[in-house]
């Protein structure tokens, strides 16, 4: 069994305020759900850098590779969770190639990013057609 010495650890649940702050302030987000989507507070929690570490609900085992940009755990063991946050405490190097690595995937998911994505498609889809 792994040891529990993981500390400073903050269940918000709902917020109302700026969550921004929340994030700067966070070592990495932490989503335990058991049935969800693709959770908005996730790809805010890639737009700060943080690391995800979350269960395989919705799309998040396709959102997050592990050592990539986050770890997805696919059991709801807590000795599971502990490991991989322990893992991005220990290994800074990785830590920070995944903080990278999820501003840079969260970029793709902005506004902009999307609304250009499909107005591309819709021009080459009329080019086609024409």
């Amino acid at each position: 069994m792994i040891e529990r010495k993981i500390e400073n650890i903050t269940f918000l649940g709902s917020v109302t305020q700026e969550i921004e702050t929340y994030y700067k302030d966070a070592d990495c987000f932490l989503l335990v759900s058991t049935k969800e989507g693709v959770p908005t507070s996730v790809l805010e929690a890639m737009a700060c850098g943080l690391p995800i570490v979350c269960s395989n609900v919705g799309g998040l085992g396709k959102l997050i590779i592990d050592d990539e940009n986050g770890y997805v755990i696919d059991d709801f063991c807590v000795d599971s969770y502990v490991k991989k946050i322990s893992i991005l405490k220990t290994w800074q190097t990785l830590y920070y190639n995944i903080s990278s690595n999820n501003k840079n995937k969260a970029d793709k998911y902005k506004w902009e990013a999307v609304a250009d994505n499909v107005t591309s498609n819709m021009r080459q889809a009329i080019q086609v057609e024409n």
